[in-house]
């Protein structure tokens, strides 16, 4: 099993700095605020995680001072990832140099909002990015289009990067995004219900085999008698997501499910405060090796029924689970985390409300 702890600013950065040398290597430690810490601090975590340490350090971009962004790129580990958001908000000089500094050994993500970016600003961002630097653009029908054709051109098929694309648009704009895609391009259309059945068809007949796609569907608002023939034509490497899965009659959704071959990329996403646990656990039975149950909000069904869903992933069924630490007991949060299979991900937010003994306990018991 995989855990995540996320943590905000209000973290001692003492009890951080012990979450993360009691880490084991199946755990990510997520720091939300690394922007507020001064450099003695930064040091300090970044020396707990050293190389063997699973670290993201989160900082935000309007937030940020650029001596603190260097700083953690040159002395981040081999295991530690460096996060902006809003990284448009960065100075470009010192967006582009921190950048520059991963090159091809240090990870780091820069995140985009296509309503604010400039095309320059992206490509400068993508000429200087390496093997493990990851670009993120979001709402990027925001942008002209073609300052995104141009965008994805100026990847390649070398650079990483993630567009985000919503559906509620002329169908033809995303077909000529996807079309421009390079081979480590990814392109996720979110509100893609919104597409009528010939869009679909044409944008997966696009994506073939060799694009990476995501379509997003609400469960609310989808077509459910359209599911089974849109997961069936899914190439490769095209991912259909289908959120407030508890929407979906459950007929509809195990037809879904049994539309997968075991071949085509599924995930179902539920609201754990609206699922009931004998529905989540039928979907867990019968998903299939390409398809994943993610439950956000997990709290929010009660602790014997999430133990019936990971005793039904087992250790080949891929399920998610997201809690908020600070409205599950932390006998419940042990127990879920002891009982986790090998393809189960359990990622805790608020990680900060737990006492630090209850912390070492769960991180013990992720090891």
């Amino acid at each position: 099993m995989k855990l995540t702890l996320h943590f905000d600013g209000s973290v001692a950065i003492n009890t951080l700095r012990q979450a993360i040398l009691a880490a084991g290597e199946n755990t990510t430690i997520h720091y939300s605020a690394a922007h507020d810490l001064d450099a003695s601090n930064l040091l300090s975590v970044l020396s707990a995680a050293g190389a063997e340490k699973n670290l993201v350090l989160g900082f935000d971009g309007a937030r940020l001072d650029p001596r603190s962004l260097q700083q953690a790129v040159s002395f981040a580990g081999d295991r530690t990832r460096v996060d902006i958001g809003a990284a448009q908000a960065v100075k470009p000089a010192a967006l582009i140099t921190a950048i520059a500094a991963a090159g091809d050994g240090k990870s780091l993500r820069a995140s985009f909002s296509g309503a604010r970016a400039t095309e320059e600003a992206l490509r400068a961002a993508l000429d200087a990015a390496g093997r493990q630097v990851d670009i993120g653009l979001g709402a990027s029908q925001s942008l002209t289009l073609d300052t995104l054709l141009a965008t994805l051109q100026a990847a390649g098929d070398e650079r990483n990067l993630a567009v985000e694309l919503g559906g509620a648009q002329p169908a033809a704009n995303l077909i000529q995004a996807l079309e421009a895609a390079g081979a480590s391009t990814d392109i996720a259309i979110n509100t893609a219900h919104a597409l009528d059945r010939d869009e679909l068809q044409a944008l997966m007949l696009g994506a073939g085999d060799g694009k990476h796609l995501s379509l997003s569907f609400n469960g609310g608002q989808v077509d459910e008698a359209q599911l089974p023939q849109v997961v069936a034509a899914a190439g490769t490497n095209t991912r259909i997501r289908l959120n407030t899965a508890e929407a979906i009659a459950a007929g509809r959704l195990l037809a879904a499910i049994e539309a997968t071959g075991n071949t085509r990329q599924l995930s179902i996403e539920y609201n754990g405060a609206q699922t009931p646990a004998a529905g989540l656990v039928q979907a867990i039975e019968a998903a299939g090796i390409s398809t994943s149950v993610s439950v956000s909000s997990a709290q929010g069904v009660d602790v014997g029924g999430l133990a019936s869903a990971l005793e039904a992933a087992g250790a080949t069924k891929k399920l998610d689970l997201q809690f908020n630490a600070g409205q599950l007991p932390a006998a419940d949060l042990l127990r879920l985390v002891e009982a986790a299979g090998h393809r189960c991900d359990l990622a805790i937010s608020g990680a900060q409300a737990l006492p630090l003994p209850v912390l070492k306990d769960v991180l013990r018991a992720a090891a």
